[in-house]
């Protein structure tokens, strides 16, 4: 039996790692997947509430937590390339493009062993965006290369990649949206921040881990503060960009009528914000994702995005960070100009499955 460790590092790879899970349980005579956290992005309020909800729980954990950046790398490709040293796979899995994936790919690159990518061949086309940088590294890395959609197998055979590595099985996210729904029906998230469905805009930004000038989130914020004069407002900033902007004295960053702010929320939770918004406002790809899944409309953040297929298929637009061009797109919406997202097959809620029969049949 092959054993294949699966690389966690942040909560959208959680989500993910808990839908393989569900998946694997109770059968026999296929991999053996070790769920292994790195730490990334653990938090003390949310994580607990999430592994919950999910009923899950990792394998190991390496327990780098409360760093960031290159302080982060360095310390996960240590503690995994020693965690090899004991436990050497038969191959590592990564399910997402975190800095955790980035170091356990090159950790296990280094000891000889196998590297598989799902969700390969997303691309920005942006060399300066940490997150491209880090899907290019990783698809190189990889030895199997899973995608979610035809245009990722596109990117990559443009780049050389040979097809042979290459499978197209479909998103994960979308097997833990359909797995959730039913919970999330029974949450009480509109109720407890004054919500009606339908008749809000959901907001999650992490302004690239506050790298975005200051001038353009000021100005963003003085947009949201307008909008919320004519429909309300639920904001969700992570807490370590929160902690970033706690210092510009420009920005009122307490909740008030029309306009809450918060930190985060449990995954059920989410998805009944996300399912029940007028109009979603995010730089989040996974976000962008979920909200193609759900049909609803989304405005992405930025000038690009590495998940060009919900702008092609899906509800989302690109409208940069420009105020005008922000609010005449939600002023588009809110009269009723909604993008349909097409049907995408292979997001159907049944991926995890595609990728353990996948596994199991390797020689």
């Amino acid at each position: 039996m092959q054993k294949i460790d699966v690389i966690i590092g942040g909560r959208s790879e959680l989500i993910q790692a808990a839908a393989l899970r569900k998946a694997s349980s109770g059968q026999e005579d296929i991999p053996d997947l070790r769920m292994i956290h790195t730490g990334e992005g653990m938090d003390p309020e949310f994580t607990p509430l999430l592994l919950e909800e999910l009923s899950f729980r990792a394998d190991e954990h390496l327990g780098i937590e409360g760093v960031s950046g290159a302080r982060l790398f360095a310390e996960v490709l240590v503690a995994y390339t020693d965690y090899l040293l004991l436990e050497k796979p038969d191959a590592v899995m990564l399910l997402g493009n975190s800095d955790s994936a980035t170091a356990c790919a090159l950790a296990a690159a280094r000891k000889g062993v196998e590297v598989i990518r799902i969700d390969a061949g997303n691309r920005h086309f942006d060399p300066k965006n940490s997150e491209e940088q880090n899907d290019g590294i990783l698809d190189k890395l990889a030895h199997v290369l899973i995608t979610s959609n035809s245009e990722s197998v596109i990117n990559l055979m443009r780049e050389g990649f040979d097809s042979e590595q290459i499978v197209e099985l479909g998103n994960l996210r979308s097997d833990a949206v359909f797995h959730n729904l039913g919970h999330a029906e029974d949450s009480y998230a509109l109720e407890n921040h004054d919500l009606t469905m339908g008749a809000y805009i959901l907001v999650y930004a992490g302004f690239a881990g506050g790298k975005t000038p200051p001038a353009t989130i000021i100005s963003f914020f003085q947009l949201l503060e307008s909008l919320s004069q004519q429909v309300k407002v639920h904001m969700i900033i992570p807490p370590d960009t929160l902690q970033i902007l706690e210092e510009y004295a420009e920005l009122d960053l307490e909740s008030r009528t029309g306009f809450t702010i918060v930190s985060g929320h449990g995954y059920h939770d989410m998805l009944k914000l996300l399912k029940n918004a007028a109009i979603v406002l995010t730089d989040s790809q996974s976000i962008q994702e979920e909200t193609m899944i759900l049909g609803v409309p989304c405005l992405t953040l930025g000038n690009t995005t590495n998940r060009p297929v919900t702008l092609a298929k899906g509800t989302n637009l690109l409208v940069g960070y420009e105020v005008s061009a922000i609010q005449s797109a939600i002023d588009s919406i809110l009269e009723g100009n909604i993008r349909e997202a097409f049907p995408m097959d292979t997001w159907d809620g049944k991926v995890a499955p595609r990728i353990i029969e996948y596994l199991s049949k390797r020689d």
